[in-house]
């Protein structure tokens, strides 16, 4: 699933805007009971704790990839009354864990550790919004971390993002939804007749005078 604009954007500033990491060993979120080392993102148990007290996540989670988009995610969400990245996710507690996290390469594991957490809380049937006849992005987080943690678990549910009314149930990495379309049988032209015998033409007689 594909992170939020506003996320990158904030990434990009926290790195510089962060204060350094309080001395303290460990920090309590506001916001839930969250626990961890100054400078350390919160581990998925973590999160997955927050998302248990905290939010309605269950039977319908939706996740999206490829050239999906988060509204699309929402709107589908809403559709089938599930939950998707960004209702169980508010940004103001993303930013709190990224201050958790401090500044540098620590900051990267926290968006997979999300996607990780909300993948092993969803239950029942979980919807993924992805263009139908187009390969999969096998490095994006959809199948490094968040199909990986429903496999076998919760029924995957494919849906076209290019029209959300076409879905296909059991969806996995090899199913025919990722493949392109197969060619039409070209339709073979009738051979054309063969020309029929023209009769021989009369020689005119010429005179001459």
């Amino acid at each position: 699933m594909k992170f939020f604009t506003a996320f990158a954007a904030g990434l990009a500033l926290i790195s510089s805007a962060l204060a350094a990491p309080s001395s303290s060993s460990s920090s309590t979120s506001s916001h839930g009971h969250i626990e961890a080392r100054a400078g350390e993102c919160p581990s998925v148990e973590t999160i997955q704790e927050w998302l248990r007290g905290n939010t309605g996540i269950g039977e319908r989670s939706v996740f999206y990839t490829g050239s999906a988009s988060n509204e699309q995610a929402k709107n589908y969400a809403a559709k089938v009354g599930g939950q998707y990245w960004g209702s169980l996710f508010p940004q103001d507690k993303f930013f709190d864990w990224i201050d958790e996290c401090g500044t540098g390469p620590e900051q990267d594991k926290l968006v997979p550790r999300m996607a990780e957490a909300m993948a092993k809380e969803s239950y029942g049937e979980a919807f993924v919004l992805l263009p139908k006849n187009e390969p999969v992005n096998t490095g994006k987080i959809w199948m490094t971390t968040e199909y990986p943690n429903l496999r076998g678990r919760v029924q995957v549910t494919a849906v076209n993002s290019k029209n959300p009314d076409e879905t296909q149930p059991n969806w996995s990495p090899d199913s025919d939804w990722n493949r392109p379309p197969a060619p039409e049988p070209a339709h073979p032209q009738p051979p054309t007749p063969p020309t029929p015998p023209q009769p021989p033409r009369r020689r005119s007689q010429v005179v001459h005078f």
